[in-house]
């Protein structure tokens, strides 16, 4: 139903108006008390999108009525509309915050409770500390026990930790974990006995913080474990470790076993190796992952290689990269990747040894090259890929002209029009995918006449249906944006 929300209601603005026959009935067919008993009805559908969208239309009803039918709905609310509620109710209250405390202390859903508990978590202005942990004194939820220790691990009040310690024998593991992460942020002592049988714990995550908060006292002990667990041939107890060794302030050596991990058949080890790389807090030698990073396969790993190459030295990834791609003994593949990795830096620094192979033999590098150049920071760029604008080869044109439309080039788009207008498929297929990707309206009409043009032909080769198919998924992107 099509329901425009007024700006400043008023009541009785209208006398209602007879029901056209046939089609939705909007606020202006009737008066305004007849349209917000409408929205209030609609809260108490059955559909969960109906409920949402009537949720976010009471926003412009700061009534008290409006208010208690939140209320009343929140008691059997569907999980799905829990938030877009919470975030009314807040919106209409004078004081938001005593309105999410109200939710939290009195409301019987669980879901409802842990809605709220989201909402002041981003908006910690109204988590006070007091309240907080009265309602954890009283909540029996797992989900909301775990959620307010992490708030008040957030608002880090002068609390004794022994006040917190029963948390470390609950049964759900997420309060066991938050548990002890908010023992790390509490000042004073505390009592390793009561925190070592974590180190055992099924959770990783727990195992995990337990390590952690244990490890400047127990630092040699809990090192030998790691490399006992590392040593296993279970897969379970060696990925364990490799989360860990992520979550620890480890030696020297404990980098060098993360990089040996990124060499293991098991994509599983090689994915918690390369997110535990990235928060370890070893010195990393960029040379081995640079290495690494060509011969891996999963784009999320090579994501985290690189992340890692661009906080330790990103100039020595740069050489190991550059070397690569101005190697004319190694294959096209290996060439166009080392020229993607250095796009992947995203440096300064790469800009030479890219500009070098603008001229490269091979195609697939040229256009791989251009699309790394693009990722540099450099004030000169649009000028300095222009003349690729007159490259030979289709693949590398398209390529500059996304790049220069991109950078604010206008001159692409002409580029890219006559090589849809002339007579090579390949330099057409090429030029309508680019002018997809570039997505302007304008577009429109060259490709409309293009794909009538290749439909009035008897018989299309190959080549054609592969233009025809860029054409219309290009047609596509740009009346869906």
């Amino acid at each position: 139903m099509d329901f425009a929300p007024v700006t400043e209601p008023k009541p009785d603005i209208s006398p209602p108006v007879a029901r056209p026959a046939g089609g939705p009935r909007s606020k202006n067919e009737y008066g305004f008390r007849e349209f917000l008993d409408n929205l209030l009805a609609l809260l108490s559908d059955d559909n969960e999108s109906i409920v949402t969208y009537a949720a976010r239309a009471l926003r412009e009803y700061d009534t008290e009525e409006v208010r208690e039918g939140l209320m009343k709905r929140l008691a059997n609310c569907p999980p799905a509309c829990v938030g877009e509620m919470i975030s009314t109710l807040e919106s209409l209250h004078h004081d938001g915050c005593n309105e999410l405390f109200h939710l939290l202390s009195r409301s019987p859903s669980a879901e409802v409770r842990a809605g709220a508990i989201d909402r002041l978590g981003k908006n910690m202005a109204c988590a006070e500390a007091g309240k907080i942990l009265e309602l954890l004194e009283a909540e029996t939820d797992p989900r909301c026990v775990a959620s307010l220790l992490s708030l008040v691990g957030r608002l880090t009040p002068e609390l004794p930790a022994e006040r917190f310690a029963r948390f470390l024998a609950a049964e759900d593991s997420r309060v066991r974990a938050n548990a002890v992460e908010l023992l790390e942020k509490l000042p004073g002592p505390v009592d390793s006995a009561r925190v070592e049988p974590l180190l055992t714990d099924p959770s990783p995550r727990v195992r995990a913080n337990a390590m952690r908060l244990l490890w400047p006292s127990e630092q040699d002990r809990l090192w030998k474990s790691l490399l006992e667990e590392l040593a296993s041939k279970e897969e379970s107890r060696e990925l364990s470790a490799v989360y860990l060794l992520g979550q620890v302030p480890i030696p020297q050596e404990g980098v060098a076993l993360l990089i040996d991990r990124l060499k293991s058949p098991s994509l599983q080890v090689r994915m918690l190796a390369s997110r535990s790389l990235l928060t370890c807090q070893g010195q990393i030698d960029p040379g081995p992952l640079c290495l690494l990073y060509m011969e891996e396969v999963n784009e999320v790993i090579r994501g985290n290689l690189m992340a890692c190459c661009r906080r330790s030295e990103p100039e020595s990834a740069i050489g190991v990269f550059a070397a690569m791609l101005g190697n004319a003994e190694l294959s096209v593949e290996t060439r166009a990747t080392a020229a993607r990795a250095l796009g992947d830096l995203e440096h300064a620094g790469a800009i030479p040894a890219l500009m070098t192979r603008l001229k490269d033999p091979d195609a697939r590098v040229r256009s791989n090259v251009i699309e790394a150049l693009a990722r540099c920071p450099y004030e000169g760029m649009l000028e300095m890929l222009m003349p690729c604008l007159e490259d030979g080869n289709p693949r590398v044109q398209a390529t500059a002209s996304m790049v220069i439309w991109n950078l604010g080039g206008r001159q692409a788009i002409d580029t890219l029009l006559k090589m849809l207008r002339s007579n090579d498929p390949r330099k057409q297929a090429s030029a309508a995918f680019a002018l997809g990707e570039i997505g302007s309206v304008e577009l429109v009409a060259p490709l409309s006449e293009l794909l009538e043009s290749l439909a009035a032909g008897v018989v299309m080769t190959e080549a054609q249906r592969q233009v025809q198919k860029n054409v219309m998924q290009a047609l596509t992107k740009i009346r869906s944006r």
